[in-house]
């Protein structure tokens, strides 16, 4: 009796044991379980067979109980039998098409699908929720495929696969605001699109389960392999961020030779996904493989913004390959950090060259203490004639270790500038 309320309390989610099962047939399997248990109840109990009697009633009335209340997926999955009904002259062209849907809504069993349609409907809003279905999936990758799904889509945590038979599987993915068509250009990682069915609003993908496969390990870390570019480039596409996350380190650490231009492609639609936690790696084996500066540059000055603005910490990964391509834009946001921790990216910002010298001098006067040494560091590193009078102005009235400071900068200024 326990066990039959745990499945009937717990069993009835979609995609679980008695998904589609109507609540007359639950209340047929609780009554014939509560019976069954009064007559053990009273076979092992000679002695107390008045109160074993009680018990089993009771418990027997709250399991016939629970159907009731657990009353989800009590709808079936699939529709009845329809009449057959002769179509008038007008209706004769639709009922091939009408004919084929029906047939396809028994196929894949879009009874879940259409009552999130419905669901969302009443809710209203702009979210939407379409099926994939998935033909020839290992239950294997299924975790994969879901993760990407959602992560991709930023679909609801409620989205949820249903078993179809023959490896087919129906995952119903909801609050969504892409069209189909966008879908089934992001599902094109997974395998074929094989059709998409507007009027169910069902895409049918057949799964390629071999791109799942990860290449040899000894093949992946052999620099001298004469496929090492080639797998790695193909781990970058893979939709497991693991492979990916390990493949991005391991091209950072290595001489960009072949496949250039396409691995630096495909690192920089990593740097600008947010569901991508290893940017720092990214912008690490970009600083590498960038062939022509700026694309690289302005994606990773675009990723420092977003960091800014929520009030996040900027790896130095970013910095440093926004200064290595000298990304125009970049000495603004160098500015910033280096006010709110000079030793942290004085080096940094000295590497953006003369393009700062600008900057630094309209902020000087506003500097003071560390972070005024730290200017006339980078102004003695970088900075061009216009530094000098700002320099010799600060040298009245400075400290000893300040005017040593100002004194090598000034004389670092004029050395650059001896023809």
């Amino acid at each position: 009796m326990v066990v039959m309320a745990l499945l009937l309390m717990f069993g009835t989610d979609r995609g679980a044991i008695l998904d589609g099962m109507t609540t007359g047939n639950r209340l047929v399997m609780a009554g014939f379980t509560g019976f069954s248990g009064i007559v053990l109840l009273l076979y092992a109990n000679p002695q107390a067979r008045v109160r074993a009697f009680i018990f089993g009633l009771l418990l027997s009335a709250g399991l016939v109980s629970l159907p009731f209340y657990f009353s989800k997926g009590s709808t079936p999955l699939t529709g009845g039998v329809v009449d057959k009904v002769i179509p008038s002259p007008e209706e004769s062209l639709v009922e091939p098409v009408a004919s084929k849907d029906t047939d396809l809504r028994q196929l894949i069993g879009t009874r879940p699908l259409e009552d999130e349609i419905a669901r969302l409907s009443a809710q209203g809003g702009n979210f939407k929720a379409v099926g994939l279905w998935f033909r020839n999936l290992r239950e294997s990758n299924r975790y994969l495929v879901r993760d990407y799904i959602l992560r991709t889509t930023r679909a609801d945590l409620q989205s949820h696969f249903y078993p179809r038979g023959d490896g087919d599987f129906l995952m119903v993915v909801t609050g969504i605001k892409q069209s189909l068509d966008e879908v089934a250009k992001i599902s094109t990682s997974l395998g074929s699109i094989e059709q998409i069915y507007p009027t169910l609003n069902v895409i049918e993908i057949r799964v390629n389960n071999e791109s799942f496969v990860s290449s040899p390990v000894e093949k992946l870390f052999d620099k001298t392999d004469s496929k090492f570019y080639e797998l790695n480039k193909r781990e970058l596409e893979s939709i497991d961020l693991n492979r990916v996350s390990s493949a991005v380190k391991r091209l950072a650490g290595v001489e960009p030779n072949i496949y250039r231009s396409d691995i630096t492609r495909q690192l920089i639609s990593l740097l600008g996904q947010e569901w991508v936690e290893f940017k720092a790696d990214v912008c690490k084996a970009l600083a590498v493989w960038s062939e022509n500066p700026g694309p690289a540059g302005e994606a990773a000055l675009k990723e420092v913004l977003k960091l800014r603005a929520q009030r996040k910490d900027v790896p130095v990964e970013m910095i440093a390959l926004i200064v290595n391509e000298k990304t125009p834009g970049g000495v603004p946001v160098l500015d910033e950090l280096w006010r709110d921790n000079a030793t942290r990216w004085e080096s940094y910002y000295g590497d953006m060259g003369p393009a700062a010298e600008a900057t630094l001098i309209s902020g000087f006067p506003a500097t003071k203490g560390a972070q005024r040494r730290s200017t006339i560091r980078l102004l003695g590193r970088l900075g061009g004639p216009d530094s000098l009078p700002l320099l010799e102005a600060a040298a009245n009235g400075a400290d000893s270790e300040m005017t040593v400071l100002i004194k090598n900068a000034i004389d670092s200024i004029r050395d650059r500038a001896k023809p």
